[in-house]
Formats: C-alpha cells, structure tokens, sequence
C-alpha cells in the first residue's frame, strides 16, 4: 500500500562478559525461517528493521558487526527468546556461542570502543533505508579487546506487527 509498517521495539543484549585478545562471538540474532502454526510449519514472512548495534567495554576493543544466512555456522548452538518485542519469531544467544568461523560472513560494521568506553551505531537513514531481517537471517556481534577486560552487546530492530 505504499505505506510504512507499524514495528514494535525489539531489544535484546548480554550481560558483561569476559573478552581476550582472540575474536569472540558474544551475541547473535536470528530471525527464524519456520514458525509453528496450528500444529505445523509455515514460513515466517515478519520482517524486523535493525537499528541500532551497541558495545561496551572496559579496556580498548574491536567491536564488529557480521551478516549471514548459513546456519551451520552455528556448532551446537541452544536458541533462547530475545528480552523483548520478539513476538515469537526472533531468537538469540549470547555468551556461549560456538562459530564454525567467521568466512563467508558479510561484515557490515566494524569501530573500536576506546578504554571505559561503548559504541552506538545508528541506523543512518531509518525513513528510507531500512536494514531489513527475514526469516533464516543472522546477526553476530563479537568483539576482540587489546587485553583481557569486560564487555558486552546491544541489538535493537523494529519488528512488524
């Protein structure tokens, strides 16, 4: 109809985490391809429009941002619901997070977090270039501090309702 969809706020994020000098995943957000409908599988046809990605450190990091659609980077990886505005289609995991590696992964941000410091990234152009989520959609945070520190991750997205 031309117009713009109605979004409720989606957020989700870790607790303080400890961080090495190795790059780590510390959270991830997957929009999932399947829902359960009625007793069986239909596909999830909700978008969510990212928003802002968000760290926070104590010591000097690299917070980097990656895109993909390849589940089986995931190695043994358990699901939980995001903290909110998930409407039963987002999940997420932080903390314990296993990747088969990082190649074939599209990075789409990368920015230092100075010492005692944190990052926001704003979504530069929300009107007209929303960075839309589909269903099989993965994001991964990690982060790689100069020595070992605390720090942590933010997701915000704006889901359709």
């Amino acid at each position: 109809g031309g117009s713009k969809d109605t979004r409720q706020l989606g957020f989700t994020g870790t607790d303080e985490i400890a961080l090495t000098s190795t790059e780590q995943a510390v959270l991830v957000l997957q929009i999932e391809k399947y829902l359960t409908y009625e007793g069986g599988q239909v596909r999830n046809t909700m978008d969510a429009a990212l928003r802002r990605l968000s760290g926070f450190a104590d010591d000097s990091t690299l917070y980097k941002a990656y895109y993909t659609r390849n589940a089986s980077k995931f190695i043994g990886t358990t699901w939980g619901p995001v903290e909110s505005g998930g409407i039963g289609q987002l999940q997420s995991i932080n903390g314990d997070i296993v990747i088969d590696n990082l190649l074939g992964m599209a990075r789409i941000e990368s920015t230092r977090i100075p010492a005692n410091g944190s990052v926001s990234i704003n979504n530069p152009d929300e009107d007209f270039g929303d960075f839309y989520l589909t269903g099989g959609d993965y994001i991964v945070i990690t982060m790689k501090a100069k020595n070992a520190t605390l720090g942590g991750a933010n997701l915000d997205w704006g889901t359709e309702i």
